[in-house]
């Protein structure tokens, strides 16, 4: 359960759009993607023996140093607003599905 709502809350109109769900996981996979980047680089190091760490094939050092990296809570509640904020801006265009 996300922090700031409950999951027993009805969701808005906005919630229920395709532009919500779109949205709301194109910013979830990059700041996933993002934090496994930051993640494995760190690991990885800057100096001579990095090759030796990463054997040579970084998205592959990666993918094994970075398996099970999940969101939190906080995340997707920081996700939720962020998502919420730009479809309510004027010139979103947010379509609504008729109800």
């Amino acid at each position: 359960m996300a922090i700031g709502y409950r999951i027993d809350e009805k969701k808005s109109p906005i919630e229920e759009s395709p532009q919500y769900s779109e949205l709301n996981a194109r910013f979830s996979r990059f700041l996933l993607d993002f934090r496994k980047e930051k993640l494995a680089q760190q690991l990885a190091g800057n100096d001579k023996n990095r090759d030796e760490i990463t054997r040579g094939d970084f998205q592959s050092f990666k993918a094994r140093m970075t398996e099970g990296l999940e969101l939190t809570d906080y995340d997707l509640d920081r996700i939720h607003r962020r998502v919420l904020s730009v479809l309510l801006r004027p010139e979103a265009g947010l379509v609504l599905q008729d109800e």
